[in-house]
């Protein structure tokens, strides 16, 4: 008896699940990763050095659609090209795995996105976002996270267009969005 009420259990947790994945508030898709200007953690280039930044973009923007969309909303983005924070300097030999943070070598994503309520849509818009002051985000100096400048970007444009809904125009000044 046990074992059939873990089947069934495992099946009911299984379609609950798929059913939950179908609502999902987020879908991310991104365009051409091997052509991404540099999406790769590491010196490799193409879409195979770029899954895990793609992996982690993803899972980001799921958790932050979970966190601020309403029941009724929907979010869908396409990511067309990425450029990390930083760059390799291939000239430094004893460092060639170590990105260097530079002034001028800001973070970059250039996205478009569709944002519906009820299936009606209510924003959407086609921009690129930078932030040329994430030096200045002094607590993500130490993080283990390996995109935290992106990842601090993305959450301020996702509060800025999706949850307070502001245009563009508004973060220009920042140096941010």
């Amino acid at each position: 008896m046990n074992a059939v009420r873990q089947i069934a259990l495992s099946g009911a947790l299984f379609l609950f699940a798929a059913a939950a994945a179908q609502a999902a508030p987020v879908e991310v898709s991104f365009g051409d990763p091997a052509r991404f200007t540099d999406a790769g953690l590491y010196r490799e280039r193409g879409a195979k050095a770029a899954e895990p930044t793609l992996q982690a973009i993803h899972e980001h923007l799921t958790r932050l659609g979970a966190r601020h969309l309403g029941p009724r909303q929907a979010l869908r983005i396409e990511i067309r090209d990425i450029d990390l924070a930083g760059r390799y300097e291939p000239w430094r030999i004893d460092t060639r795995e170590v990105r260097v943070m530079r002034d001028i070598t800001w973070p970059r994503i250039a996205l478009s996105w569709v944002l519906e309520e009820d299936g009606v849509v209510v924003a959407e818009a086609e921009e690129t976002l930078r932030d040329l002051n994430y030096l200045s985000r002094s607590p993500f100096v130490r993080s283990a996270d390996p995109l935290p400048y992106e990842r601090a970007m993305l959450d301020d444009w996702f509060r800025a267009r999706i949850v307070e809904r502001r245009p563009a125009a508004a973060e220009a000044s920042r140096g941010r969005i």
